[in-house]
């Protein structure tokens, strides 16, 4: 890789440090409404990825670790992308038939990732927890891609309806701080509804008390 080349890589892997895709791909995927489109592209931002990573391990440069690290979390964040995708896919009913072809490259994208970490280059210390990332999320993704779809489907729906109860409970008002856990309704009422019923007047002086029933008056 010439110079210039590697200027490149370094220039896109910064421009992404806070965001796994660059300005024209997130366009590319704004245009992209049907699922099967959209999971195209990502396999290819990925496959794109995976062919900077390796140009980069394959030659010795100096400053090459920080853009590893960056392209890794970059392809880490379009296989999460990827598989938020298809669990959106599966809450709406839609096709899947987009899945094993994923799947596949999936496959594929592992066994480099691996390949790499066995090699253990020597400036891998810098990247290892990166690299480490990208091949426990593309091991899960296959794992959930390859799964019985009804089973894959049940665990989306269930995870759905989690998060559900959980917004729910936040969107709950919350208890004041002076009320105990299990206090009662009645516990719970305003202190001026708790006061004691004020006494009827009466011309009676303070301290006489009123003639006993049976006193003759």
């Amino acid at each position: 890789m010439n110079r210039a080349a590697f200027l490149l890589l370094l220039s896109t892997a910064c421009f992404a440090q806070k965001d796994f895709l660059t300005a024209d791909e997130a366009d590319q995927l704004r245009e992209a409404q049907e699922i099967p489109d959209r999971l195209k592209l990502y396999l290819r931002f990925a496959n794109q990825r995976m062919d900077q990573l390796q140009q980069m391990f394959a030659q010795d440069k100096a400053g090459r670790s920080a853009v590893i690290h960056d392209l890794l979390e970059q392809y880490t964040g379009i296989v999460d992308a990827m598989d938020t995708v298809i669990d959106d896919a599966i809450r709406r009913g839609r096709s899947l038939e987009a899945i094993p072809s994923v799947a596949d490259a999936e496959k594929s994208m592992l066994a480099k990732l691996e390949k790499w970490k066995e090699a253990a280059p020597k400036d891998l210390a810098r990247y290892e927890f990166a690299l480490d990332q990208a091949i426990d999320t593309t091991r899960d993704s296959v794992e959930m891609n390859v799964q019985d779809l009804k089973n894959r489907k049940r665990d989306v729906m269930e995870a759905s309806k989690k998060e559900e109860k959980e917004r729910e409970e936040l969107s709950k008002p919350p208890v004041p701080a002076d009320v105990k856990p299990g206090a009662t309704d009645a516990a719970k009422k305003p202190a001026d509804q708790a006061k004691p019923a004020r006494q009827a007047p009466t011309l009676r002086r303070k301290g006489e008390t009123p003639p006993s029933p049976d006193k003759k008056q």
